[in-house]
């Protein structure tokens, strides 16, 4: 199977980002570039990558889903707040759009970082004056990818609850 850990924004916050693409794919549409040339993620799909796992199998998925207990043990529930919407390599020759975080950020990284993962980044613009841009990280999801010609499709496997936040 085809794993990755990710953090699945509540639905409302999807939906924030899903909009603010919708826009994209609308500019997208008026220069050419249709359903045939990009791929857009349905709504329920839009996450957080933490790290790409690959394929493994039934001993692979559950040494991971230990692995993501683990490492979610040790991070306290935090906060964040969407930011800005960018594009990987470049927004010109974009195979990746992605929305940053204003707030929240760095123990979005610390957690990541513990799951041995890297990024880069690159601002167009800010979600973060939504109220539905804001929300816990409170788990890490560990996923099963399945892909198909008319996108992919997530199941989440296992979930990983984050240490209670302290006050």
């Amino acid at each position: 199977m085809r794993l990755f850990l990710a953090v699945f924004p509540p639905p409302e916050t999807q939906s924030l980002a899903h909009d603010a693409a919708a826009a994209l794919k609308r500019a997208a549409a008026a220069e050419g570039m249709g359903e045939k040339t990009v791929s857009w993620v349905r709504l329920e799909n839009l996450h957080y990558t933490l790290r790409f796992i690959g394929e493994v199998g039934e001993d692979g998925a559950d040494r991971i889903t230990l692995a993501a207990n683990e490492a979610a043990s040790s991070v306290a529930a935090f906060g964040v707040t969407l930011g800005g919407l960018g594009a990987f390599p470049r927004p010109r020759d974009a195979r990746v759009l992605w929305v940053g975080l204003a707030r929240g950020a760095d123990p979005f990284r610390d957690l990541a970082r513990g799951l041995d993962w890297t990024h880069s980044l690159a601002r167009l613009n800010s979600l973060e004056n939504d109220s539905a841009a804001s929300f816990t990280v409170s788990r890490i999801s560990v996923v099963v990818s399945h892909l198909s010609p008319k996108g992919s499709h997530y199941d989440i496997r296992a979930e990983a609850a984050l240490a209670a936040a302290h006050p």
